[in-house]
């Protein structure tokens, strides 16, 4: 096999690996995570963005760009959300550490292109960390893709609800109406008003938006565990959402499979 457009990981042999050109092929490792999002959207909220998207992607993928989508994190680092049942959390030092064993195995197999796409708010951080890892261990090209830095299409939400709206406010809960739409609790969607719109009424310099943030635990913004106007979310505007994701997404993986490798050098 000396190319393929894309494949799951997991479901190709040891022997098609072996016949593999790698050259441009992308790895793609999605990270999602286990925690509480409220009383209306279920743990696995961001691991289902990452996955829907992911599968979003494929459908815009150019031709002549080869991607392998490695098996989804579940369960990623998630501190700040420790405080209500169920949220599953490795600690910051050990999520490195496991995606750079990633990125390990995605050189043995002679890939040196891996785009780690994001989607839970509290791990960039530690995605950075292995990145630079991995670079220095293999020279390899990791691209750093987090969903949140990603934009949106202009109007679709309030300038309110994407100032404060970060955690399973009108745009997680659109985008899960969009890709997993049995999984929303409708009847218990709120507006779930954060407590940080005080401090943007006090003309704080300590704020989500402002020129410094502040460590906080979901609870610190409200007691639910969610954060925004979840009653302002449609699949409209998670269909419209999803597809701004995954064209660019997309782009991003057809970036990876031509950038230049030897601007990565071992030495000055």
């Amino acid at each position: 096999m000396a190319s393929i457009r894309q494949a799951f990981w997991a479901d190709l042999t040891t022997d098609e690996f072996i016949g593999l050109n790698a050259d441009r092929h992308v790895a793609l490792l999605p990270i999602g995570a286990t925690e509480q999002h409220g009383p209306h959207l279920p743990l696995n909220t961001d691991t289902c963005i990452a996955n829907g998207i992911t599968a979003a992607a494929m459908e815009y993928l150019a031709d002549n760009v080869g991607v392998l989508i490695l098996p989804t994190f579940t369960v990623g680092s998630s501190d700040e959300h420790q405080a209500y049942p169920g949220t599953l959390s490795h600690p910051a030092e050990a999520l490195i550490g496991m995606l750079t064993d990633i990125g390990d195995g995605v050189a043995r197999a002679g890939l040196r292109r891996l785009v780690i796409f994001n989607t839970h708010g509290g791990q960039p951080q530690m995605v950075d960390i292995a990145g630079l890892r991995m670079r220095l261990r293999h020279r390899m090209l990791v691209v750093k893709a987090n969903v949140f830095r990603f934009g949106m299409p202009d109007g679709l939400f309030a300038a309110d609800e994407l100032r404060h709206g970060v955690h399973g406010g009108a745009i997680e809960t659109s985008l899960m109406l969009h890709l997993c739409p049995d999984c929303v609790r409708h009847e218990k969607a709120a507006d779930f008003e954060p407590s940080t719109r005080s401090l943007q009424s006090d003309e704080s310099h300590i704020g989500p938006g402002s020129p410094a943030n502040f460590a906080w635990a979901a609870q610190d913004l409200h007691p639910s565990g969610a954060v925004g106007d979840a009653t302002a979310a449609s699949t409209k505007k998670g269909a419209q959402l999803a597809t701004h994701y995954a064209k660019l997404l997309a782009a991003i993986l057809a970036d990876a499979s031509r950038f230049p490798l030897d601007l990565l050098k071992d030495r000055p």
